[in-house]
């Protein structure tokens, strides 16, 4: 007996289940796919397993490869940062200017996070990747300021970092500038083969833009809170050292 009917084309299965998929385009002026998401788990979701007791639902595919994929990379920043981490502290023979130089970074990554609320993005994978290059990048700002000041230290702290401030403050300039105005037209990319770019490009522009204002503001303010605590200890013993000649010379 032969009977004509619709059936599928493919059958896929996943963990020896068979699935469907189900495929839209997103209105990004109404909603993202983290709303559908949250929508799917509170109100969808919920109705289906109380009228089905035996259903099960979970996300997978894409969703469970892309965390799968940020767990490894978190991992491995971690261990990344510590490793740049114990470069500093080496470089600079003191914990505490490492982790002032550091600091840089988190500012940094707060400063993408604004620009894509200020761009009405949502942080996505290309995100997390310009955040990872973002931090390698605007730790140099600090790194060569810090190293600046080390190279003053037979000077008073205060005039010591006054100094390195001002020498530093054009080469940290000109690499924001630089780098920031290098990512404006992919910034403002509208086709759409480059479209998945822009994420990237405004962690990476927004956040240097950070850098440069935690660069040569807030860590020179950080060095001169440290000084006044005492703490940079290799500046005070040269202006005892300075002011004792001073004296032995009158």
């Amino acid at each position: 007996t032969l009977a004509y009917g619709r059936a599928s084309t493919t059958i896929e299965r996943e963990n020896r289940r068979r699935i469907l998929q189900v495929a839209a385009s997103i209105d990004r002026a109404r909603a993202n796919s983290r709303l559908i998401r949250q929508q799917l788990e509170k109100t969808i979701l919920p109705r289906l397993k109380a009228r089905y007791p035996n259903l099960e639902a979970g996300f997978a595919g894409g969703r469970r490869d892309r965390q799968k994929t940020f767990s490894t990379i978190f991992n491995g920043l971690m261990w990344s940062a510590l490793a740049v981490f114990a470069l500093f502290a080496a470089l600079f023979r003191s914990y505490l200017q490492a982790a002032v130089v550091m600091l840089t970074i988190p500012f940094a990554v707060a400063g993408a996070v604004a620009g894509h609320v200020l761009m009405g993005y949502d942080l996505s994978s290309v995100s997390v990747y310009g955040l990872i290059a973002l931090g390698g990048l605007v730790v140099n700002g600090a790194l060569v300021l810090t190293v600046r000041l080390n190279e003053l230290a037979r000077l008073p702290f205060e005039q010591a970092l006054r100094q390195a401030t001002l020498g530093r403050f054009r080469p940290i300039l000109l690499t924001a500038l630089t780098t920031t105005l290098g990512l404006l037209p992919m910034l403002f990319e509208t086709s759409t083969q480059a479209l998945f770019l822009v994420p990237m490009a405004i962690a990476l522009t927004f956040g240097t833009v950070t850098a440069l204002l935690v660069n040569l503001l807030l860590i020179p303010a950080l060095y001169a809170v440290l000084g006044d605590m005492g703490m940079m200890r290799r500046f005070s013993v040269s202006s005892e050292a300075s002011s004792g000649s001073r004296s032995g010379s009158r």
